[in-house]
């Protein structure tokens, strides 16, 4: 005879008739696939293309006697005039993958944009940064007083109007500077700046430019423009590059803080 009972039996036999739901744990903890990231085609040869802006943007289209108002993902052509005003700021996108980004208060001429991988960009105020991804191509950035040249690097070129000074800082690769006016010619380095007074008071002496360790306000700016990812190695074309908005004024000071005097 079992030593069962048979209540004892029949709570046995109701356990082990319901159903046991198995958790996929496995399923449950398995990390969700990667999306790929979404790349916007690269502009035509000879054309560049908006990926960003923000504030008061204009362009002056060829032979257009005004400027109008700018928005996102337009195509621009060579000799294109762009203009930004106060706290303002656009990323432009260029064949190839490079990028080009104007700062507050600039005016800048987009003389070439990629035809026999030559690009070709005076700023006549302002500041613009660049980032060039192929040794390949030949990309200059004029002011009033002085030509750089860049073959994958990342750096930037400011000029003040009411000063006539022109900088030149490198972040990353190396880039080479010379005067429009000729004589001067110098190579710039990651990690180092020059700058150049166009025309001095009246019976002082020109110096000529000299190459020099970014000091604290050139390292800031950097560090201010590393916030953004169009300054990373991303894909060309990423559409996940911006811009940082409230940080224009600050950049503009940190490019031109340094005296002329010094």
């Amino acid at each position: 005879m079992s030593l069962m009972n048979i209540p004892t039996k029949i709570a046995l036999a109701i356990l082990l008739a319901m159903p046991v739901t198995v958790l996929p744990v496995a399923q449950a903890q398995k990390s969700p696939p990667n999306r790929p990231r979404v790349l916007t085609p690269l502009p035509a040869t000879d054309t560049a293309r908006v990926v960003d802006l923000f504030g008061k943007t204009a362009k002056k289209a060829p032979g257009a006697s005004d400027y109008t108002p700018l928005a996102a993902s337009p195509v621009l052509t060579p000799q294109t005039m762009l203009r930004t005003g106060e706290d303002s700021a656009m990323l432009l996108l260029l064949p190839e993958g490079h990028y080009l980004r104007l700062g507050e208060k600039t005016v800048v001429v987009l003389n070439q944009l990629g035809k026999g991988k030559s690009f070709s960009v005076k700023v006549l105020s302002g500041q613009v940064w660049a980032g060039v991804r192929n040794r390949t191509t030949k990309f200059e950035v004029r002011t009033p007083s002085c030509v750089t040249t860049a073959k994958s690097a990342l750096f930037g070129v400011g000029y003040d109007l009411e000063t006539n000074q022109s900088m030149v800082s490198t972040g990353d690769g190396s880039v080479t500077v010379s005067l429009s006016s000729g004589g001067w010619r110098g190579t710039v380095p990651a990690g180092q700046y020059v700058r150049y007074l166009r025309n001095p008071e009246p019976n002082i002496r020109l110096r000529a430019p000299e190459v020099l360790a970014q000091d604290e306000a050139q390292k800031a700016m950097w560090q201010v423009l590393r916030s953004e990812n169009w300054t990373k190695h991303s894909p060309p074309g990423d559409n996940g590059v911006k811009l940082k908005r409230g940080q224009e004024k600050q950049l503009r000071q940190l490019t031109f803080s340094v005296s002329v005097d010094e």
